[in-house]
């Protein structure tokens, strides 16, 4: 018998994880997560390493008498060294056919999602190479989940993860030195598993985690995090021992469907460094879908040609889910479909320089009136964008440098009515030669594809 998702009845996976009793007590948070595990049909299993002793982990939480659970006891705080052992050694015995780790103080959102969680790891492993599966967590916003760890940029936060899912033991010929809820252990335990061949994805837009602790910490939190002694001198351990034999750089792991994967979908981990090259196309929305594909079509032959990133960046859902559901066998691997809040603000950001990791070139793209941005914050940076010149705007020589208003700096504006094979020469030698801001401000593409004939009319512009 089997559920919607393929699994059968009787399937479920084994959970790992780690924590530790305070002196006020095991945290509400972690209880309720506990809660919710126990109770999901789908969590056979519940391994939990942790340096407090057995006895006083039951006396803090009665709950752990619970047959699904078992304790293992650790000299020391657990790393992920340890957690993995314990998943490897469950997963040996073959009883279960998915193993994770995940943070004491996250969840399913439903048994729904593990199923999917489930029917997904079973058909990627019938592949070649191993696969990892990692998921972003949502916190509960409102009684709403949402993924509220995000950059600067407001771009969602690619390295940040709270769970892995693995459908074999794990083989790490280096044992991880840092531990559950240690700052930027998500970032080195991906680092690590791509180093060793893992492909690893992340599923968390239809398969989601909760996490339960009722705080939502602001970016400057972590922010600060980052930079105490403990994870400055973790950071420089793994990059002495690991990065700077490997890739010299970390990774984002893009958030993405289940569904996506399903159809073959798979995204190259992100470069987080300093030589990584991407092209942030912004849609405002109102588009047709016919627009959207050409649009992105064109994008992703530069952006392939060469070897950019490509953003897909929207706040409007429908424009989102139209790009999602485009993801898919045939699309350039370093596409991803991103969501933001505001349009007008990530390109502000961009122009102010708040982005140091990565040398960006922003495509604004969809229809021909400027003003469907919040033209408040907008306008003010790049107001000489419009389809004619306006009081204080005077016509501008598209494609020279013009001086931003308020900065020394200058921002390329190119206006693009070529046929397409046009707009890809352009937009790859506006990228290549280091141009801050593409504008891409076009109504018909299929009008713009079809123009190379002659009896093709002009665009409108």
């Amino acid at each position: 018998m089997t559920d919607t998702h393929g699994v059968q009845s009787d399937v479920s996976l084994c959970m790992v994880t780690s924590f530790a009793v305070q002196e006020k007590g095991l945290g509400a948070h972690i209880r309720s997560a506990l809660a919710e595990n126990l109770r999901n049909r789908r969590v056979s299993q519940l391994i939990i390493v942790s340096e407090t002793a057995p006895d006083v982990l039951l006396a803090a939480a009665p709950e752990l008498s619970h047959p699904k659970v078992s304790i293992r006891h650790s000299e020391t705080r657990p790393t992920f060294g340890h957690l993995a052992d314990a998943l490897s050694q469950a997963l040996s015995t073959k009883t279960v056919p998915l193993g994770a780790i995940m943070n004491a103080d996250i969840s399913f959102r439903t048994e729904a999602d593990a199923e999917r969680l489930i029917a997904l790891s079973t058909e990627l492993e019938a592949g070649t190479r191993s696969v990892a599966l990692c998921l972003t967590r949502h916190d509960l916003v409102r009684g709403e989940p949402k993924i509220t760890l995000r950059t600067q940029l407001d771009l969602p936060n690619s390295m940040s993860a709270d769970a892995w899912f693995f459908a074999q033991p794990l083989e790490l010929k280096q044992a991880p030195f840092y531990s559950l809820g240690q700052m930027f252990c998500d970032q080195f335990f991906n680092f690590d598993l791509i180093s060793h061949g893992f492909e690893v994805f992340n599923p968390c837009l239809d398969c989601q985690i909760i996490h339960h602790e009722p705080e939502l910490k602001e970016l400057s939190y972590y922010a600060a995090e980052t930079q105490t002694d403990r994870a400055q001198e973790a950071i420089k351990r793994h990059w002495r021992e690991s990065v700077r034999h490997g890739a010299g750089h970390y990774f984002g792991i893009a958030h993405c469907e289940a569904s996506a994967l399903r159809r073959g979908y798979r995204p190259a981990p992100q470069i987080i460094s300093e030589k990584g090259t991407r092209i942030l196309a912004v849609y405002p929305g109102g588009l047709t879908p016919e627009h959207l594909r050409e649009s992105i079509f064109h994008l992703q032959s530069a952006a392939e040609r060469q070897g950019h990133d490509l953003y897909v960046i929207s706040s409007d859902e429908a424009c989102l889910r139209e790009a999602r559901e485009q993801l898919d066998g045939g699309t350039y691997n370093r596409t991803y479909v991103v969501d933001v809040q505001s349009p007008s603000r990530l390109v502000a950001a961009l122009l102010e320089g708040r982005e140091k990791h990565y040398t960006n070139a922003i495509i604004i793209s969809g229809t021909t009136r400027p003003d469907v941005f919040d033209t408040q914050s907008f306008s003010n940076i790049v107001a000489v964008i419009s389809e004619q010149a306006t009081p204080g705007n005077p016509p501008v020589d598209l494609g020279q440098p013009v001086p931003a208003r308020d900065s020394e700096e200058q921002y390329r504006l190119i206006q693009l009515h070529e046929p397409s094979e046009s707009v890809v020469r352009v937009l790859t030698q506006a990228i290549t030669g280091g141009a801050k801001l593409v504008v891409h401000w076009a109504r018909d593409y299929t009008t713009l594809r079809n123009r190379a004939t002659p009896a093709a009319q002009d665009p409108a512009t």
